[in-house]
């Protein structure tokens, strides 16, 4: 999501879960590659938090934080922000915590799940603009022996989650799980994979990645060494307040 609104790519983030506040803190974890404590323990300078807010007022990047969200209200909303704003990527965080249509009573909520992720199908289909929807796993994956890699079985409360989907992909630490070490006694520590499980035109395939828990920061693999970290974004904002001392904001703007 960060790169592309950096591309001028419009993307709409639904946030069922987090409050916009906490996003914020997330946004700006990606950006200054620090930790999201120091926002919300604001820890941050003033001079850091402007230069953040007025990058954030140039991304094209809608955030929607409801509490609860029903099918007709994401349809519209989704309708509004294609045709209106130009947005070309939809995030729903997440899909178990979305509702049904208004007024329609679901026998259970596996079934209402499954209403749920067919509207999304559609929607994607009337728009024309994908739409990645967050979902939880079992614990199934959790009381499994071995590796602990997710499968499409775990997949929570709707099998219609796969079977709708175009692409299924998790997200998978070993660190997570307690698992250090492979089996040719390589570390995988900060080691990360994304797995896709299913790929309706395409081939399914693993691509090992870097996992950054400070700043909860994927990045590939292969670019991850000590010259891109640090090349930061966060030690440039260090190396900014260094200079400054008693300098204005001002001063700092006309540098850029």
């Amino acid at each position: 999501m960060w790169h592309l609104v950096q591309k001028n790519i419009g993307v709409a983030f639904f946030s069922l879960e987090l409050p916009s506040s906490q996003i914020f803190g997330r946004l700006w974890a990606l950006y200054s590659e620090r930790s999201p404590n120091e926002w919300r323990l604001a820890k941050i300078s003033e001079e850091e938090q402007f230069l953040f807010y007025q990058k954030i007022e140039q991304l094209p990047l809608f955030i929607e934080d409801k509490s609860s969200l029903s099918l007709d209200e994401f349809r519209a909303e989704a309708t509004y922000l294609v045709k209106e704003k130009g947005v070309q990527l939809m995030i729903i965080d997440y899909l178990q915590l979305m509702s049904g249509f208004k007024g329609i009573r679901y026998a259970n909520r596996e079934a209402e799940v499954s209403a749920i992720s067919r509207e999304i199908k559609a929607i994607a289909k009337d728009l024309e603009v994908p739409i990645i929807g967050l979902a939880q796993l079992s614990r199934a994956v959790e009381t499994r022996g071995g590796s602990k890699r997710p499968q499409l079985s775990d997949l929570r409360e709707s099998g219609a989650i796969e079977q709708d989907a175009d692409v299924v992909g998790f997200c998978y630490r070993p660190e997570y799980y307690n698992i250090v070490e492979a089996e040719d006694g390589s570390s995988l520590q900060g080691i990360g994979e994304v797995i896709i499980a299913k790929h309706r035109e395409g081939a399914l395939d693993s691509v090992k990645c870097y996992f950054k828990g400070t700043c909860m920061k994927w990045a590939n693999y292969d670019d991850w060494d000590d010259s891109y970290e640090n090349a930061s974004i966060g030690n440039f904002f260090r190396q900014k307040n260094e200079e400054m001392g008693q300098r204005n904001i001002d001063d700092v703007f006309n540098d850029f």
